[in-house]
């Protein structure tokens, strides 16, 4: 029975191991592929930030972009079909976000992206601190994502974000949500180098503060008063309009803005590398 049990052991293992050397084969084929000429055009119209990249970076984004809709489901909800040009949208804006990183990572810990046809509502509920929370049974939903589970978008919301640059843009909310939760926790601080983190927390923590006491006050902000619910759901906000509106971004929120680019590996504004 032992020798049952190891032959089925290495086996399996034989198995395993076949089966990522295969799977970081395919992925090496599919990061190094071009994009047809109308998927470009596509991703140029959907997301402005892609037309200006680098042709380094843009390359990468390709890449990351064959692997995406290559190892991810898209599942319409309630009727929804989910058409080439949405995937196509969807897909551009998460990796967009991964343009920086040279690393093959590409939301591994996704595999299903969830499209309802519009805004959905839902129990849901708000921490207060010490433990207190209250509860809100009809709360209203435009996107959600899950630590290891999927990404949840409505298509209105998605459409919405096309209409206008002006700091909204669900995919980018959603799939910061993804990067932040990399660690395994939404806290609102993605993988960094360990230069990084101290200037990170310093900066991340003072804009947080600020977009708190501010959405207190009633004082209008910059950044959506949505961030100020939690640090995750600030860098969420934070990550819309660095990408959606660049300059504006710069020009509100230097400090936040160079610390972003540098976390990012790339600066939206000009399309170019951040070293």
């Amino acid at each position: 029975m032992i020798w049952y049990a190891l032959a089925a052991a290495i086996l399996f293992a034989a198995w395993w191991w076949n089966s990522r050397r295969e799977k970081a084969h395919r992925r090496r084929r599919l990061l190094e592929t071009p994009l047809p000429e109308n998927v470009q055009e596509t991703l140029c119209r959907t997301v402005p930030v892609y037309a200006r990249l680098s042709p380094g970076l843009r390359r990468r984004v390709d890449g990351k972009f064959n692997v995406f809709l290559a190892e991810k489901s898209f599942v319409g909800c309630k009727d929804v079909v989910v058409l080439d040009t949405l995937k196509w949208t969807i897909a551009g804006h998460a990796c967009l976000l991964l343009a920086g990183r040279s690393d093959d990572w590409v939301y591994d810990d996704l595999s299903e992206v969830l499209v309802h046809p519009l805004t959905w509502r839902r129990e849901d509920s708000v921490s207060l601190g010490d433990g207190l929370e209250i509860r809100e049974p009809w709360a209203a939903f435009d996107g959600e994502s899950w630590t290891r589970g999927p990404v949840i978008l409505s298509r209105g919301a998605i459409r919405r974000s096309l209409r206008e640059l002006d700091g909204y843009n669900v995919v980018f909310h959603e799939f910061a949500h993804q990067i932040d939760a990399e660690n395994g926790a939404m806290e609102g601080c993605p993988v960094l180098p360990a230069a990084m983190k101290e200037r990170w927390a310093r900066t991340m923590g003072s804009e947080y503060d600020r977009l708190v006491k501010d959405d207190e006050r009633g004082i209008e902000t910059f950044l959506d008063p949505y961030g100020a619910e939690h640090p995750s759901e600030f860098y969420a906000v934070a990550v819309e309009s660095f990408l959606e509106i660049p300059d504006k971004f710069r020009q509100e929120h230097p400090e936040l803005y160079r610390v972003l680019a540098e976390s990012f590996g790339f600066d939206p504004a000009t399309g170019s590398p951040v070293v």
